[in-house]
């Protein structure tokens, strides 16, 4: 089955996310379907660190797409339950790069699930 991954410029949740340094927004297309992964982390409102959630530093989430275009937004009323690790709760010198580690494990998982039907 074909799986096209789409590297994204752009966030892809989280209404704050202009404060982020951290952001990634991956498409995942498979026949008759397309699922978006976000990952924003690292805010910062005058050089001070600020959760993002209740002691998260860092999240990922997968939705569907409301549609498959190239410029497809989540659909916020349908996000897909992810099994990987989802969360950080800290900031320090190597957090983005476990955040990017992080996001990359679920477009795995994400891309596996559609590959095998799990998600149609």
């Amino acid at each position: 089955m074909d799986i096209n991954i789409t590297e994204r410029g752009w966030s892809g949740h989280y209404c704050t996310s202009s404060h982020c340094r951290f952001n990634r927004n991956t498409s995942i297309k498979g026949p008759d379907i397309c699922i978006i992964v976000s990952t924003v982390g690292n805010k910062s409102i005058d050089g001070k660190p600020e959760e993002i959630g209740y002691k998260i530093y860092y999240e990922t989430v997968a939705f569907r797409a409301k549609d498959c275009d190239p410029f497809a937004e989540l659909d916020t009323s349908a996000q897909i339950d992810i099994d990987a690790p989802w969360h950080i709760n800290r900031i320090n010198k190597k957090s983005d790069i476990d955040a990017n580690n992080m996001h990359e494990k679920v477009v795995l998982e994400i891309s596996k699930k559609i590959s095998t039907g799990v998600l149609s």
